[in-house]
C-alpha cells in the first residue's frame, strides 16, 4: 500500500520527472527489494510536466519536505530513509540541506541519477543532516543525464548523477552503478527485451535501485547478518 502520509514511513521514495503517480510499478518494486525488511512509501509531487516546470516545482517541493521533515519529532525523524531518485533526488538533496542547516537530522539518505549540479551548494552540506551518512548513486552511460540534462536542462554543470560531486561531500559514499546491471536487472516492460532499448534505458530507477540492493548485500555478509 502506499501510504498517504509519507511522513510515516521508513523509507521514503520520490520519484522522478514523469514517474510520479504510477503506483505499484516496477520502479517501487525495486525499492521494496532493496529495502527488504523496512516499510515503504512513496511521495507523490507535480513531478509529470513539462522539464523547466517540473524542475522548478521539485525545488519548491523540496522546500515543503523539508518543512514537513523539520517539525516531526527527533526520534521519528531520526528512523526515516530518503530515497530520490532524478529530481527526486534533488528534491532529497535540497531538503535535507536546510535540515542540516538547522542541525537535524534523518537517519539516511540515498540518492540516484541526481538531476541536479555536481557542485551546486547543497550537494557538499546535504549529507550531514543523515546520522548514518548518505549514498549517492552515479551513471556514466546514463543517456538522459549525458544528453539530456545540461543541455535542455538550462543549468550550468553536469549532473551529480553522472559523475558524482565535483569535490567529495562529508558522510558521503558515491557509487557507480556496474556496467553489467542494465543487461542483468530483470524487468517486465515489453521494451527490455531489446537491448538497444535497454542500454538507452540506463536512466531507468531500477538499474540504480538494483546498484543499491547489491551494495546492501554486500554490506550484510560483511557484517555476518
Amino acid at each position: 500500500m502506499i501510504m498517504p502520509c509519507a511522513l510515516m514511513a521508513a523509507v521514503l521514495y520520490i520519484p522522478g520527472w514523469h514517474r510520479c503517480g504510477r503506483g505499484e510499478d516496477e520502479a517501487l518494486q525495486s525499492v521494496r527489494a532493496a529495502f527488504a525488511n523496512e516499510t515503504v512509501a512513496v511521495r507523490n509531487w507535480d513531478g509529470n510536466g513539462h522539464w523547466k516546470k517540473a524542475k522548478a516545482n521539485a525545488d519548491e517541493e523540496a522546500k515543503r519536505l523539508y518543512a514537513e521533515l523539520a517539525a516531526l519529532p527527533d526520534d521519528e525523524r531520526k528512523r526515516l530513509t530518503l530515497v530520490g531518485h532524478s529530481l527526486g533526488a534533488r528534491i532529497a538533496v535540497r531538503a535535507l540541506a536546510r535540515l542540516g542547516d538547522d542541525g537535524k537530522k534523518v537517519r539516511r539518505a540515498v540518492v540516484m541519477a541526481a538531476a541536479i549540479p555536481r557542485d551546486d551548494a547543497d550537494v557538499s552540506s546535504f549529507a550531514t543532516a543523515c546520522t548514518d551518512g548518505a549514498l549517492i548513486v552515479c551513471n556514466p552511460k546514463d543517456t538522459m543525464l549525458r544528453w539530456g540534462y545540461r543541455p535542455f536542462g538550462g543549468e550550468h554543470a553536469v549532473a551529480l548523477g553522472l559523475t558524482g560531486p565535483s569535490e567529495p561531500p562529508q558522510n558521503c559514499i558515491v557509487s557507480f552503478v556496474a556496467p553489467t546491471i542494465p543487461r542483468e536487472t530483470p524487468l517486465r516492460a515489453a521494451w527490455a527485451k531489446v537491448g538497444l532499448f535497454r542500454s538507452l534505458a540506463a536512466h531507468y530507477a531500477p538499474f540504480y535501485l538494483e546498484q543499491v540492493k547489491r551494495r546492501k548485500e554486500r554490506s550484510d555478509v560483511e557484517r555476518g547478518t
